[in-house]
C-alpha cells in the first residue's frame, strides 16, 4: 500500500506540473474538471502495466470525500446474500404524497474494480439530491470472478430488494459504465421472470454497451476522455474465458428491450462510449422505451461519479433527481 501511496503522488505532482504548463482545456471543463480528468486517464494508463489490485488500492485511496457523507446515514446491509452500502438521508420521510423512493445502484468499473465504499460519496449525493434511500451493490468482480457472477449478485440483490419494497414504493435502478450494462442484464432477466413490472425506472450513465467491439468506440474522443482503448481490451479480456458467452450475456449492440421501464440515459460530449449510448439510444425509442437522453460536451466518462472534485457534476445529478421525480 505505500508503493501504492507513493505512485499515486507521483502521479499526482506530474498531473499538476502538465496543468501548470499545458493549461490549455476543452471551454466546458473547469480547472478542477481538467485536473481530476488528466489524473483518471494518467492513472489507467498506469493500470495497463500493474495488477488488478494497484488500481483498487488507488481507488480506495482517492476516494471521494464531502459534506454529504455526514448529512445520510449508512450502514451496510445483504439483500439475499449480496454485500450493499445503504445511504439515507437524514431527514428523509415518505409521505402519501411523496412515496418513497429506492435506488439500486451498480457501480462502474470495467466489471473488474470499484466498489460500493468507493462509491460511498456518490451515493450519499444521490441520496441527498433524490431524496430517495439508495442502495449500492457489492457485486463480485472479475477475473477472480468472471461473468456471469456480477450479474448473478445484482440480479440477486434487485429481487430481494423488490421483495421487501412496500406496495407504494417506486424502484429505479441506476448505474454507470460497466453498471449500465449490469442494468440492462438486470431488466431483461426480470422481463424474462415476469418481474420487471416492479421497476418503475432505469437511470444510466453512459453505460458499456459493447465490451467486446473496440470499433464501437468514438476514438475521435481518445485525447479527452478518461478511457483508452488499452484499458477497456484489458477489461474485456478479464470478464470471461468463453468469449462467446459473454458476449451473449454483456454484449447489448443488437439486444431487444420491448417492454423495458422508462430510462433516462445521461453521456458524455467528449468519452470514447459516446457513438454507441447514441446507437443504445435509437434501439431503445425503435423499440417503444419512453427514453430521455442528454448529453455534457466536453466532458469525460462518468464525469458525474466524481463530485465534488467536477462540479459540472452537480448539474448533471440535479437533472438525474429531477428525471426521478417525474417517473410514475
Amino acid at each position: 500500500m505505500i508503493k501504492t501511496s507513493l505512485d499515486v503522488l507521483k502521479i499526482s505532482s506530474g498531473v499538476l506540473n502538465s496543468m501548470l504548463r499545458h493549461p490549455e482545456r476543452l471551454p466546458e471543463r473547469s480547472w478542477s474538471t481538467e485536473f481530476t480528468g488528466r489524473l483518471a486517464q494518467r492513472m489507467l494508463e498506469t493500470a495497463t502495466e500493474k495488477s488488478d489490485k494497484w488500481l483498487r488500492d488507488c481507488q480506495s485511496m482517492i476516494a471521494m470525500r464531502g459534506p454529504a457523507l455526514a448529512k445520510v446515514r449508512s450502514e451496510p446491509l445483504s439483500y439475499g446474500s449480496v454485500s450493499c452500502l445503504q445511504c439515507v438521508p437524514r431527514r428523509y420521510k415518505a409521505t402519501e404524497q411523496q412515496p418513497a423512493t429506492t435506488i439500486v445502484y451498480f457501480h462502474g468499473g470495467g466489471y473488474v474494480v470499484g466498489s460500493a465504499k468507493g462509491y460511498h460519496y456518490m451515493l450519499a449525493k444521490l441520496a441527498l439530491e433524490c431524496d430517495a434511500r439508495v442502495i449500492g451493490v457489492d457485486y463480485r468482480l472479475a477475473p477472480e470472478f468472471p461473468l456471469p457472477c456480477a450479474q448473478e449478485d445484482c440480479l440477486q440483490a434487485t429481487e430481494s430488494v423488490i421483495e421487501k419494497c412496500g406496495p407504494n414504493e417506486r424502484l429505479i435502478l441506476m448505474g454507470d459504465s460497466a453498471g449500465g450494462g449490469l442494468v440492462l442484464h438486470t431488466l431483461r432477466e426480470l422481463k424474462e421472470h415476469g418481474k420487471v413490472a416492479a421497476v418503475n425506472a432505469a437511470v444510466m450513465l453512459s453505460p458499456w454497451v459493447s465490451p467486446f467491439n473496440l470499433g464501437a468506440l468514438s476514438l475521435e474522443n481518445a485525447q479527452h476522455d478518461i478511457l483508452s482503448e488499452a484499458i477497456l481490451k484489458r477489461w474485456s479480456a478479464s470478464l470471461s474465458q468463453d468469449r462467446a458467452q459473454a458476449t451473449r450475456a454483456a454484449d447489448f449492440s443488437e439486444a431487444s428491450f420491448i417492454g423495458f421501464p422508462p430510462m433516462y440515459i445521461q453521456a458524455a460530449g467528449a468519452e470514447l462510449f459516446k457513438g454507441q449510448v447514441d446507437a443504445l439510444v435509437r434501439r431503445l425509442r425503435a423499440d417503444r422505451v419512453d427514453t430521455a437522453y442528454d448529453v455534457f460536451p466536453g466532458q469525460f466518462h462518468v464525469f458525474q461519479t466524481l463530485a465534488p472534485l467536477v462540479p459540472e457534476a452537480d448539474r448533471a445529478l440535479a437533472l438525474i433527481a429531477k428525471k426521478i421525480g417525474q417517473f410514475a
